[in-house]
């Protein structure tokens, strides 16, 4: 084929936005709501369900597929084809459907998630995430680029997803934490109290921070995920500013831990004075 005979074709680039950990505001601006946040299957269990909603005004299609992620020193997700060291993708053993759905507004939909573990897997820990992804309508193709004269066009149409990870664990796991480089950072006028939480062992962990100036709580950060991944990952929790303007000097405190109900991290902490 030759040059003058693409000089009319407009390429069409599809960026996916897609949320790994936490849930994508982008996706839940456009009006999907999915949960739980994570799912975990323990032993003996074969059955769970992940329930979607549409909350916007408009009918949508959604598209859902199994994808494999490995967790960064900064929490993000990137795409891996090997799974860690002491960990083991989840995508043989995850049955789920339906695999497409449509959602008129306000409309809910359960994605049946099934196990289909046996006693011939390795004990460890089991990850992979589901995607669920919003298919766009045609009209919703923004042209950033007109093809000139002889050249070639640029489409760029986003996707928007969430994506929820989903644990199979089988055998004797456990996992030890530690906290540390722990000081203030500042940016954008805003300040942060960031520290190091290190994960050793065979399961991931999901926990709270906290803290403290004396014994007064001064700042929280919920749903802090480490996964097999990352032997270590680096968390900047906020310090509201009432607070953030008395702390120079003055040691801090920080705690993390399991504090929730679906948080099961062992507890650690680490002291530091504030810069």
């Amino acid at each position: 084929m030759t040059i003058r005979s693409l000089k009319n074709i407009t390429l069409g680039f599809v960026l996916i936005a897609a949320c790994l950990f936490p849930l994508s505001s982008d996706a839940q601006n456009r009006g999907l709501l999915v949960s739980p946040k994570r799912i975990v299957f323990v032993k003996g269990e074969r059955l769970q369900e992940l329930r979607l909603v549409n909350r916007g005004d408009e009918t949508q299609k959604y598209r859902i597929s199994v994808v494999n992620r490995a967790m960064q020193k900064n929490g993000q997700l990137a795409p891996a084809d090997t799974p860690a060291e002491n960990e083991f993708f989840a995508d043989k053993i995850l049955r789920y459907g339906p695999r497409q759905i449509d959602l008129g507004p306000k409309e809910a939909q359960t994605v049946r998630l099934m196990s289909r573990m046996t006693g011939n897997n390795p004990d460890g820990e089991y990850r992979s995430h589901i995607l669920v992804q919003e298919i766009p309508k045609a009209k919703d193709a923004a042209s950033v680029s007109e093809p000139a004269p002889g050249g070639l066009g640029v489409n760029v149409q986003a996707i928007f997803g969430i994506s929820i990870p989903v644990f199979f664990r089988k055998g004797d796991l456990s996992a030890e934490v530690s906290l540390s480089n722990a000081l203030i950072t500042r940016q954008n006028n805003e300040t942060y109290a960031t520290f190091d939480i290190n994960r050793s062992g065979n399961k991931s962990i999901f926990g709270t921070a906290k803290v403290f100036a004396g014994e007064q709580e001064i700042a929280i950060l919920k749903g802090i995920a480490v996964y097999l991944s990352a032997p270590t990952r680096t968390i900047s929790v906020k310090i509201p500013d009432e607070y953030a303007q008395t702390i120079a000097g003055k040691q801090l405190r920080i705690t993390f831990g399991a504090v929730q109900d679906e948080e099961d991290s062992p507890p650690a902490e680490t002291s530091f004075v504030a810069g």
